[in-house]
C-alpha cells in the first residue's frame, strides 16, 4: 500500500492562485520569496483526502481497487471493491472465497447512501451482523456477474426497510451510476492532483 502523504493548499502573493504541496516550498514559485521570511496570504492546511482506513468510515459503504490502491494503481477502469463497515469501522465484504470481516482497508474511499440520523447505530450493527450469515456467503455461492461484491450491499441496504424502496438500489447499474460513478470522479481529481504534486514538487492552480 502506498504510504500516502498529506495535501497542503497556501495562497502566497497572489489572491488568485492556491498552491498544492507536501512541504511548503522554500521560495514561492510565482514570486521567488523565500516563504519563511515573507507573509502568505492564506497560511498553509492540510485538503481532506477522500482516501483512508476503513475505521474512518463507521457504518458506512466502503470501495477500493480490487488490486491494489487508490493513489498507485486506481484507474477509471479498474475494477472496485465494495464493503460494509460496521460501527467500529470493520469491513463485511464478498468475494470468490467468500464472507470476510475485519479485513484491514487501509486506503479506501467512502460511499455516502445514509444521512445522518437515517438508522440507529446499533440497528444497523444488528442487521448487518443478521445478514452476513457466513452460510449464505460461501465461495461456491460467488458469481463474477450475478451474485458478486455489489450483490452482498445492495442486498444488505435493501434489507433496511426505509432504504428498500430508494430507486438507486434497484439494481447495480443505477446504484453505480447515482453513487459509485459520482465518488471516483472526484477521487480521480484528488489523486491526479496528487500525482501532480508528487511530481513536480508542487501545483499552482488559479481559484
Amino acid at each position: 500500500m502506498h504510504n500516502q502523504s498529506e495535501l497542503r493548499c497556501f495562497q502566497h502573493c497572489d489572491r488568485s492562485t492556491n498552491i498544492i504541496c507536501f512541504n511548503v516550498p522554500e521560495h514561492c514559485p510565482l514570486c521567488g520569496k523565500n516563504t519563511s521570511e515573507t507573509e502568505s496570504r492564506i497560511p498553509p492546511y492540510i485538503l481532506p483526502s477522500p482516501i483512508a482506513a476503513a475505521t474512518k468510515w463507521p457504518s458506512s459503504l466502503v470501495l477500493k481497487p480490487t488490486d491494489g490502491d487508490f493513489i498507485c494503481d486506481f484507474t477509471k477502469t479498474s475494477n472496485l471493491h465494495i464493503g460494509v463497515t460496521d460501527s467500529t469501522g470493520a469491513v463485511y465484504d464478498f468475494d470468490e472465497h467468500g464472507l470476510h470481516v475485519g479485513s484491514p482497508w487501509l486506503c479506501c474511499i467512502q460511499v455516502p447512501v445514509l444521512s445522518p440520523g437515517d438508522i440507529d447505530i446499533s440497528d444497523w450493527d444488528n442487521r448487518l451482523f443478521y445478514y452476513a450469515k457466513p452460510n449464505n456467503w460461501t465461495p461456491t455461492r460467488y458469481h463474477d456477474m450475478n451474485n458478486n461484491c455489489f450483490d452482498f450491499v445492495l442486498g444488505f441496504l435493501r434489507s433496511i426497510p426505509h432504504l428498500a424502496t430508494i430507486p438507486s438500489l434497484s439494481n447495480k447499474r443505477t446504484f453505480c451510476d447515482d453513487f459509485i460513478v459520482r465518488k471516483t470522479r472526484k477521487t480521480s481529481q484528488y489523486i491526479s492532483l496528487y500525482k501532480q504534486v508528487l511530481q513536480n514538487g508542487s501545483v499552482c492552480q488559479k481559484t
